[in-house]
C-alpha cells in the first residue's frame, strides 16, 4: 500500500475468502490477525499522517485523476471505466495467459483427466481453493471500486495487485488433470526466451535511450536533474520561487532538484503563500519538434484562462538537455524545455 493504495485488495479478498469458506472460517485467528494488523497500521501511519496532514487532500486529488474530471454523464463514466479495468486485465494477462491457454487448454476446461496417482493431498487442494476464490473476489472488488468512483484512469499497470494470484490459481488448475510433459518443456522455453527478451530492452532503455531502444518516452532516463541543475544556476531564485510544471512528469522530478520551492501541476495546487517569483516550466520536446505554452497548457490539462497576460510575462527562455548514453556522444539526443518568469500575481501561480 506505501506504493499503490490498491493493494488493499489483497488482504481484503484474501480475508472475504476465509470467510466465505467453512474449513478457512475455522482457520482464522483473530489475535494473530489484529496484531498483524497492528504492525502493518504503525509502518503506514507515519504515511498516513502526511496524506492526511498535507497542503491539500491528497485522496479528493488522486480521485478527480482518477475520474479524469467531471466530463460526461455519471453511466458514461463508469461504462468507460469498467471497460478500461476489462482491457487492463486482459492486457496485464499477456503474454502469460494466452501462452497457458495455447499449450495447456485441455487440463484448464475439463477434457484432460483428473489425475489420482498424484492427485494433491487436501490440504494443498484447500489452499488452492482459497486462492481461487480470493482471486475473484479481488476481480469483484474492482469492478465494484469502479462503479462506486467512476474512475476512468485505469492502466495495466494499476492490475499489480488484482492478478497478483492468477498463476497460481491457473496451474493449480492444471496440477489437478493431467497434461502433457511437452508442455511444460515449451512453456518453460518460451517463458526463458520471455524473460531474457524483456530483460534486455529494460537494460537497453537504461544503457542506450534512444527511440529504437526504449521508445519515444522513455521517461526514467529524461535528464530531468540536469534540467532542475540548469534552471537553478541561470535562475538562482527558482530555489525558493514557485514552479508550474504543465505536465506532472516534470513537476514530479523537479521537486527533488528544487526541494524548496513551491511546486504546482494541474492536480495538484498548494495551499501555501505564494512566492515572490514564479516560473513556468515545460517540455518543447525533442530534437526541435517545440511545443508552445499554449499548447502544453492545454495538453496539460489548465484551462486557457491560465495562461499569463503577455504583459505579466518578465522573461523567456529555453533550456536544453543532453540524453546520456553509453556510447553515443553528447547532445546526440536532447529536449528543450520552456521556461518563463511571469509575474507571481498571476492566477496559475496562485
Amino acid at each position: 500500500m506505501l506504493s499503490k493504495h490498491s493493494y488493499v485488495l489483497v488482504p481484503a479478498a484474501m480475508f472475504l475468502a476465509a470467510l466465505s469458506d467453512r474449513h478457512w472460517r475455522g482457520q482464522i485467528r483473530l489475535p494473530l490477525l489484529v496484531a498483524s494488523g497492528v504492525i502493518a497500521v504503525l509502518m503506514y501511519s507515519p504515511y498516513l499522517y502526511w496524506v492526511v496532514s498535507s497542503e491539500q487532500a491528497l485522496v479528493g486529488s488522486a480521485l478527480n485523476v482518477m475520474r479524469e474530471g467531471e466530463q460526461g454523464s455519471d453511466v458514461s463514466r463508469i461504462l468507460t471505466g469498467e471497460l478500461r479495468l476489462l482491457t487492463s486485465l486482459l492486457g496485464f494477462s499477456a503474454p502469460f495467459l494466452p501462452l497457458v491457454l495455447l499449450l495447456f487448454f485441455p487440463a484448464l476446461f475439463g477434457k484432460g483427466k483428473v489425475r489420482e496417482r498424484t492427485a494433491p493431498d487436501p490440504e494443498v487442494y484447500r489452499v488452492g481453493q482459497l486462492l481461487q476464490r480470493a482471486l475473484l473476489i479481488s476481480l469483484a472488488l474492482a469492478f465494484t471500486g469502479v462503479l462506486l468512483s467512476g474512475a476512468q484512469y485505469i492502466k495495466e499497470r494499476h492490475m499489480h495487485p488484482v492478478l497478483l494470484l492468477l498463476p497460481l490459481v491457473i496451474f493449480f488448475q492444471i496440477s489437478r488433470r493431467t497434461y502433457a510433459a511437452r508442455s511444460v518443456k515449451i512453456y518453460s522455453s518460451v517463458l526463458a526466451v520471455l524473460v531474457l527478451v524483456v530483460l534486455g530492452i529494460r537494460i537497453s532503455g537504461f544503457l542506450a535511450p534512444d527511440k529504437k531502444m526504449c521508445g519515444g518516452y522513455c521517461r526514467h532516463m529524461k535528464p530531468y536533474e540536469d534540467l532542475g541543475e540548469q534552471l537553478k544556476a541561470q535562475f538562482p531564485e527558482a530555489a525558493q520561487a514557485t514552479i508550474v510544471s504543465l505536465d506532472e512528469y516534470t513537476g514530479g522530478n523537479l521537486r527533488v532538484t528544487l526541494p524548496d520551492a513551491r511546486h504546482i501541476i494541474q492536480s495538484f495546487q498548494p495551499s501555501t503563500d505564494q512566492r515572490s517569483d514564479c516560473f513556468i516550466v515545460w517540455d518543447m520536446g525533442d530534437d526541435g519538434t517545440n511545443r508552445g505554452m499554449q499548447t502544453a497548457l492545454s495538453s496539460g490539462g489548465f484551462a486557457s484562462s491560465k495562461a499569463p497576460a503577455h504583459d505579466k510575462t518578465l522573461r523567456s527562455h529555453q533550456i536544453d538537455v543532453s540524453w546520456p548514453h553509453l556510447w553515443k556522444k553528447e547532445n546526440f539526443r536532447k529536449t528543450t524545455f520552456g521556461i518563463a518568469k511571469v509575474d507571481s500575481d498571476s492566477e496559475i501561480c496562485r
